[in-house]
């Protein structure tokens, strides 16, 4: 079974610089510490990104971490559903 992220790791997601990094770096970073759970991304220049945590609480821990990073829950941030359902909509030709 994949291991939880680890602190660093969380720490990493909630202190990403979305303005000097760009947002595509943290869905990448986001998308390899998923796991047992469901990450749906789509699109090329509007990237929408489902997260489904399946109540997996390592996804949950992820997601609290994305919760803390306030640039990137704000601006990208579209919806979430009881049940851990996460939706996000990136829209990559107004970003670094």
């Amino acid at each position: 079974m994949k291991e939880y992220p680890t602190v660093d790791e969380l720490k990493d997601i909630r202190d990403w610089d979305t303005l000097a990094k760009g947002p595509m770096g943290l869905v990448k970073k986001v998308h390899d510490l998923w796991h047992n759970g469901e990450i749906v991304i789509t699109g090329k220049k509007v990237i929408y990104m489902q997260l489904h945590t399946c109540g997996w609480s390592g996804n949950e821990e992820i997601i609290a971490a994305l919760k803390g990073n306030r640039w990137f829950w704000t601006y990208y941030w579209q919806a979430s559903k009881r049940g851990g359902h996460y939706w996000f909509r990136i829209d990559t030709r107004r970003v670094k």
